[in-house]
C-alpha cells in the first residue's frame, strides 16, 4: 500500500503551491484533484472552437514573486504581459484614464481636476506606504468592492483596495498583469515546476472525506471509494467543504465548529465570456486602439456602484453593473483566430441568493444586462457576438467548489482577515486534528491569484515536521 508524506486535497493554484514546496523539500506528495485538469479558479478553457478564455479569475497581480523565484516558474513556461491601462468610460460620454506612465496619467487626472492631480501624488505615496506596511504580513504566518457583498461606501472596503493595489509583479508595483495562455497557464506552470520536485498529480480524484485515527489524519477516502494513506493532509478547499464536508462534525471543537458554520462566504460576482468577430468601439475613445490592450471599467461614479449594489442588496443581480473588461487576445493573440478575440467580463453584482433562485432563465437574463450596459458604452458592439457563457456564483460553485461562488473562498471582510480567517485561533495554517492542514484562499493571507497560503502552508508544515 502507498503511503506518501502528504496528500494534498484540491489541485487549485494554493494546493499545487503547497505541493510544490513540499516536494521540494524532498516530501513524497500526491495531489488530488476532482477535475479532469488541474487549475480551481485559475483555469483556461476553450470554451468555443479557437477561442479561449480564462473562465472565472481573469488577470494575475498578487503571485507572490518569492514563488516565481523559488519555483522557476519562467523555467515551466510562466510569462506575464503586463495590462497598462484601465479607461472608465463616464455617461457622458467622456472617460479617466489611467496609464502605464505616471505623468500621463497625472495629467489625464488634470483634465478632469487640478485639484485631484496635485493630491494624486501624495494618494500613490500614501497607498505605497500603506500597501508597504501591510505587505510583510503576506510572506509571515476599488477594487475595493471585488468579490465582496459590499458597496462602495461600505465601511471595509478600504482593505480590500489595498488587497489589489499591492499587486506586483517581480517584487515591483505595476499594473495588473495577463498571464500568455490565461490564468490556467499560472496553474499549469506551477504544476509543472511540483512534478519537476518529484510530486504527483492525479485528476478525476475527487475527495469525499479525511480519515481520523485517534484524533490524527491518516489519510483520504476518494469518492470512488480508494483509499490512500500519509503522515499529513492538507487542504486547500474553502473552509466550509474543509471542515463541515471532510470531516465528521464530532471530530472538532464544537465552538471551532460554530466559528466556521459563521464564516462569510456571500458570492456576489458573475462572469461573462465573449467570442468577438470585431473589437467592440467605446463612445469615449472611439476606434481600436492601446486602450484595448488595457481593461475598461465600468464604474462612472460612486453612485452608479452604488447603485447596482443596492439591487444585489435586494436580492436581485444587478441590472447596470459594475464591470472590468480585458481582451486577451489583444495581449496574446493565441487566445482567439486569427482577426477573432476574446472579451472577458468581471461582473457585480450578482448575488449567489438571488430571488428565486438561479435558473437557465435568470442566468441569460444576467447576461443580457451585462451585454446590454456595454452595449450603451459601445454602440454597437452587441453585432459583433459571435458566442457568449454566462457564469453565476452558483455556476462557480458547482465547477470550482467554491462555496457560495465566492471567488476569495471566504469574504475579505475585516472580521475574516489576519488571525481571523478563517477563524480565531486558526489563522496559522494547522486545524483541530492533527496531522490536518489548511492551505486555501479560506487562509491568511487571504484571495487573489497570489499563492501566499500555500507556502506560508508548506513552511508551517516543514517547521512541525509532520
Amino acid at each position: 500500500m502507498t503511503h506518501y508524506d502528504a496528500i494534498v486535497i484540491g489541485g487549485g493554484h494554493n494546493g499545487l503551491v503547497t505541493a510544490a514546496y513540499l516536494a521540494r523539500a524532498n516530501k513524497s506528495v500526491l495531489v488530488l484533484e476532482r477535475r479532469p485538469h488541474v487549475g480551481g479558479a485559475a483555469v483556461t478553457e476553450e470554451i468555443f472552437p479557437g477561442f479561449k478564455f480564462s473562465m472565472f479569475s481573469y488577470v494575475v497581480s498578487l503571485l507572490r514573486p518569492e514563488i516565481i523565484r523559488d519555483l522557476e516558474l519562467p523555467r515551466h513556461g510562466l510569462h506575464i504581459l503586463p495590462l497598462e491601462s484601465t479607461v472608465t468610460p463616464m455617461e457622458n460620454g467622456d472617460y479617466l484614464a489611467a496609464w502605464g506612465d505616471h505623468d500621463e496619467t497625472r495629467r489625464e487626472l488634470y483634465r478632469h481636476s487640478p485639484r485631484d492631480a496635485e493630491a494624486y501624488d501624495e494618494y500613490g505615496r500614501l497607498m505605497h506606504f500603506m500597501a508597504q506596511a501591510v505587505k510583510p504580513i503576506l510572506t509571515k504566518s476599488a477594487s475595493g468592492i471585488i468579490g465582496t457583498f459590499l458597496g462602495p461606501r461600505s465601511p471595509g472596503t478600504a482593505y480590500v483596495l489595498l488587497h489589489h493595489y499591492m499587486g506586483e509583479l517581480d517584487g515591483v508595483f505595476r499594473a495588473w498583469g495577463f498571464a500568455k495562455g490565461g490564468t490556467g497557464a499560472v496553474s499549469e506552470a506551477i504544476a509543472s515546476a511540483g512534478r519537476s520536485f518529484g510530486a504527483e498529480i492525479r485528476c478525476d480524484a475527487g475527495v469525499s472525506k479525511v480519515l481520523v485515527r485517534n484524533g490524527r489524519a491518516t489519510g483520504v477516502v476518494l469518492e470512488n471509494g480508494d483509499e490512500l494513506h500519509a503522515k499529513t493532509v492538507v487542504s486547500s478547499l474553502d473552509p466550509r467543504r474543509t471542515f463541515l464536508q471532510l470531516l465528521e462534525s464530532d471530530q472538532l471543537p464544537s465552538d471551532f465548529v460554530s466559528d466556521i458554520k459563521r464564516f462569510k462566504f456571500r458570492g456576489s460576482s458573475g462572469k461573462v465570456n465573449l467570442a468577438l468577430d470585431a473589437l467592440p468601439s467605446f463612445t469615449c475613445m472611439p476606434g481600436v486602439g492601446r486602450q484595448h490592450r488595457g481593461a475598461f471599467s465600468i464604474s462612472p461614479s460612486l453612485e452608479y456602484v452604488e447603485r447596482a449594489y443596492d439591487d444585489a442588496k435586494y436580492g436581485e443581480f444587478s441590472r447596470r453593473p459594475y464591470m472590468d473588461i480585458v481582451f486577451p487576445s489583444m495581449i496574446d493573440p493565441g487566445m482567439a483566430p486569427p482577426g477573432k478575440h476574446v472579451m472577458s467580463i468581471f461582473v457585480q453584482y450578482a448575488p449567489y441568493n438571488l430571488n428565486g433562485g438561479w435558473t437557465d432563465a435568470k442566468r441569460e437574463a444576467f447576461g443580457d444586462a451585462v451585454v446590454n450596459t456595454v452595449e450603451s458604452f459601445a454602440p454597437g458592439f452587441t453585432s459583433h457576438i459571435l458566442h457568449r457563457q454566462v457564469i453565476t456564483p452558483l455556476d462557480i460553485e458547482r465547477i470550482t467548489g467554491l462555496s457560495e461562488g465566492n471567488i476569495f473562498a471566504g469574504e475579505l471582510a475585516l472580521h475574516q482577515l489576519f488571525f481571523l480567517r478563517p477563524a480565531p485561533g486558526w489563522a496559522k495554517f494547522a486545524t483541530p486534528v492533527r496531522g490536518f492542514y489548511q492551505c486555501g484562499s479560506g487562509t491568511h493571507p487571504g484571495g487573489g491569484i497570489m499563492g501566499a497560503s500555500g507556502r506560508l502552508a508548506a513552511m508551517r508544515i516543514l517547521k512541525d515536521g509532520t
